[in-house]
């Protein structure tokens, strides 16, 4: 007999998912990894590369403004005359007179 157990259903979904998992997350970071390259030869190419540590934030931009789009068609959806509108100036000092 050998000494290899047996692998049920169960077993082969799980392994299969476990690996599907890792692959995801591998090609998840290729992809950002590969952005950032492409910005990188971009400001290499325009002489601009003191922008690269701008370049690397926009792994933090893009999902903020997904953020925002869907804040803005969600307000649209539920309370189309809103306006949301920025208070600017708020750390100004304030007019003495």
């Amino acid at each position: 007999e050998s000494d290899i157990p047996e692998l049920h259903r169960g077993d082969i979904i799980a392994l299969r998912l476990h690996a599907q998992f890792w692959t995801m997350v591998v090609m998840f970071f290729a992809a950002e990894v590969i952005n950032i390259a492409v910005a990188a030869k971009a400001l290499h190419q325009a002489r601009k590369m003191w922008l690269l540590k701008w370049a690397i934030s926009l792994q933090l931009y893009f999902p903020l403004a997904s953020f925002g789009a869907y804040k803005g068609l969600l307000e649209l959806a539920w309370k189309p005359f809103y306006w949301d509108k920025t208070t600017h100036g708020v750390l100004l000092p304030r007019d003495p007179s």
